[in-house]
């Protein structure tokens, strides 16, 4: 019978994370950081979606006639752009904001 408490993609907890002993919760504070903190933004970065239009348009892109942005530069925009374009697609269909945090 099915836990209707599991998440959609069939993960299931093995173990509480405060039910660890503390070498194993400093091992996935390193991994992850602040674990509660990881856990909250991960359905957000979930919606997140590849643009590749914008990293296109950046990588393209030239000023003075012949400079093309630095490599970290068009990473910097192009994550800037999907984060505005989840945003707009939330706020246009609210119904993707509770179907990731159903």
């Amino acid at each position: 019978m099915a836990n209707d408490k599991n998440p959609k993609d069939k993960r299931k907890p093995l173990v509480q994370y405060d039910t660890l002993t503390d070498d194993h919760k400093s091992k996935l504070t390193i991994k992850l950081g602040n674990v509660y903190e990881w856990v909250v933004k991960q359905p957000i970065k979930e919606m997140l979606k590849t643009d590749t239009k914008a990293e296109t348009t950046y990588l393209q892109y030239k000023y003075n006639d012949t400079q093309s942005l630095p490599i970290k530069k068009v990473k910097q925009y192009t994550r800037a752009s999907q984060w505005l374009t989840m945003l707009n697609d939330a706020a246009a269909d609210i119904k993707t904001i509770k179907k990731h945090w159903a």
